[in-house]
């Protein structure tokens, strides 16, 4: 027996509300990016120098500065070490 998906459209598909959980880790994630994107620019680094000074490679950088990559505390301390400002401030 084979399980039938709903196809919706699209103007469905924008009309939805998001769980709440989902809009919260989009909109961190967008402002964690849009910050490590101002520090660069105040060091005058491209996403290269970023991943030189991390030993990354430059596609993995680009990758995170994309939105899509899920960024664990540890590497956001070691890309806070290499640009030395903060990048998370918790109150």
């Amino acid at each position: 027996m084979t399980a039938t998906k709903k196809v919706i459209s699209s103007k469905e598909f924008f009309e939805t509300e998001s769980p709440k959980d989902v809009v919260l880790y989009v909109d961190k994630t967008m402002d964690i990016v849009e910050r490590i994107m101002q520090l660069l620019k105040a060091k005058n680094w491209s996403q290269k120098d970023l991943a030189e000074a991390l030993n990354k490679q430059p596609s993995e950088i680009s990758k995170w500065l994309s939105a899509s990559h899920n960024f664990t505390l540890k590497t956001l301390t070691k890309i806070e070490a290499v640009l030395d400002a903060e990048i998370i401030t918790i109150k």
